[in-house]
């Protein structure tokens, strides 16, 4: 019941598709799209609470950034943000249905310092089958997925 509930009121106040911008945390006032698959978490600025302390630690000015698995990019605009105008973030991203949410987010909120890669990250290139995850937001080459049977072609680049 309290699970319907709170699917009801968030779904009043944050309607699914949705560019919305991000309320509170560091990326407060940041365009997000809404979905079942980015969640509402990232709006209210909880995403990987733990995570974020760490990244606005170590990450600095000027930095150099490599988002491996850039999903949605909320990671990505964080680094963006943190590394600053002299710095630069690299995200890589192989899922096609993540590609366009990423594209749309590093736009959406004029991040000139992201660099979008629509590859995996590997040593070698060529293809591969990237073993896709129930909610078709996640996956891997040899983990989380592979329990669906679901697969989508992607390109596997060697960055040396």
């Amino acid at each position: 019941m309290y699970r319907l509930i709170k699917t009801t009121i968030l779904n009043s106040f944050f309607k699914n598709g949705r560019l919305m911008k991000i309320l509170f945390g560091p990326l407060k006032g940041y365009k997000y799209k809404v979905s079942p698959q980015t969640g509402f978490s990232s709006l209210l600025g909880r995403w990987e609470w733990e995570s974020q302390i760490v990244y606005n630690s170590v990450i600095k000015s000027g930095f150099i950034v490599f988002d491996l698995g850039a999903n949605f990019g909320i990671h990505s605009m964080l680094y963006s943000k943190l590394v600053g105008n002299n710095g630069k973030v690299f995200a890589f991203e192989p899922l096609p249905s993540n590609i366009v949410d990423l594209k749309l987010h590093i736009h959406a909120n004029q991040l000139e310092n992201v660099e979008i890669a629509t590859f995996a990250i590997g040593d070698s290139i060529g293809e591969v089958d990237f073993l896709v995850a129930d909610h078709g937001s996640q996956g891997s080459i040899v983990g989380i997925g592979k329990e669906t049977g679901k697969k989508a072609n992607c390109q596997f680049n060697d960055p040396r």
